[in-house]
């Protein structure tokens, strides 16, 4: 499963890319620092299943940039993966389109499962 992550932290970055090198069918394609970055990665790569996406983040934020990307490239499946667990964050990032929102800190095991469950790897 292709997958890009979308997350303004460096180092969160990092620790995801960390956890899946465990995975031999999970391969991290790209990476960007918001939701504009985001956009316009998928205007030249076509092989991305499935993107992580952080919630805040500056420029275009994940909410925003989800409702975008779903309006074009419905096929992509996206996890918002977030430190809010409010219900306002929950209810907007399902209504632009998010096909599951998973807390950042989860367990790993969990954040793999609802991968491979929204996947269907």
């Amino acid at each position: 499963m292709n997958i890009l992550l979308v997350d303004d932290n460096e180092w969160i970055r990092s620790g995801i890319k960390l956890l899946f090198a465990q995975e031999p069918w999970i391969n991290i394609i790209g990476e960007c620092s918001n939701g504009s970055e985001a956009i316009a990665y998928l205007e030249d790569n076509e092989t991305v299943d499935l993107i992580l996406m952080d919630v805040s983040m500056p420029v275009l934020d994940g909410i925003q940039a989800t409702r975008q990307i779903k309006r074009s490239k419905n096929s992509i499946k996206i996890i918002m993966l977030s430190m809010h667990d409010e219900d306002n964050y929950i209810n907007a990032s399902r209504e632009a389109g998010a096909d599951d929102y998973i807390r950042k800190d989860s367990d790993p095991a969990e954040i793999i499962r609802k991968i491979r469950e929204i996947g269907a790897v």
